[in-house]
C-alpha cells in the first residue's frame, strides 16, 4: 500500500500521478491489463486533470486499463453532483480509452438498490467471480490502486 501524505494538494496530486503510471506499467506488464476504481470529490480532481495531460496520455497504454468507481452519487451521469460526469470531464474526454474499459455506476431508470445489485454483477462477471464468501476478498486483490484516500485538510487550525 503507498500512502502520500504531503502540505499540498497540487504535489500529492503529481505524485499520485506518477505512481498511477509507476503502477499501471507494472501491472499491464505483469498481466496485461491494468484495473482501477476512481473517486470522485474534489480532492481527486487534480490528479485526473494530471493524468490527462500530454505527458500521462503518452505514458500509460490507457488501451488496457479498466477504470471502474468507488462510489457514486444517485443522480444522472450529467448532473454536477456526478462521480462519473467529474472523471469524465477531468480525464475520460482527454483520453484514448475503449468504451468496454470504462464501468460506471449507472444510476439512471433504477432504484438506488437496483443500481447496486447491477453494478456488484457487473465487477463480478468482470473478474469472473461466482457467489462465494470470499468473493470480495478477491475483488479486493485485483484492484490496483484505489484513489480514494486523496483528503486536504486545513492544518492551519488556529489555536
Amino acid at each position: 500500500m503507498n500512502i502520500l501524505i504531503g502540505q499540498k494538494l497540487e504535489d500529492i496530486s503529481i505524485e499520485a500521478a506518477r505512481l498511477f503510471m509507476s503502477l499501471s506499467r507494472r501491472h499491464i506488464r505483469s498481466s496485461g491489463r491494468f484495473v482501477t476504481a476512481l473517486s470522485g470529490g474534489r480532492t481527486p480532481e487534480r490528479l485526473y486533470e494530471i493524468l490527462a495531460s500530454d505527458y500521462y496520455q503518452k505514458g500509460i497504454a490507457w488501451s488496457k486499463v479498466h477504470i471502474f468507481w468507488v462510489d457514486e452519487r444517485f443522480v444522472a451521469s450529467d448532473h454536477p453532483d456526478s462521480n462519473f460526469r467529474l472523471v469524465q470531464e477531468t480525464l475520460l474526454q482527454s483520453i484514448t480509452l475503449p468504451q468496454h474499459n470504462i464501468h460506471p455506476i449507472r444510476t439512471q431508470g433504477a432504484t438506488g438498490s437496483v443500481s447496486a445489485k447491477k453494478y456488484e454483477a457487473d465487477v463480478k462477471d468482470f473478474f469472473k467471480i461466482i457467489d462465494f464468501p470470499h468473493a470480495y476478498l478477491f475483488i479486493l486483490e485485483e484492484f490496483e490502486p484505489l484513489v480514494t484516500c486523496l483528503r486536504l485538510e486545513d492544518s492551519q487550525q488556529s489555536t
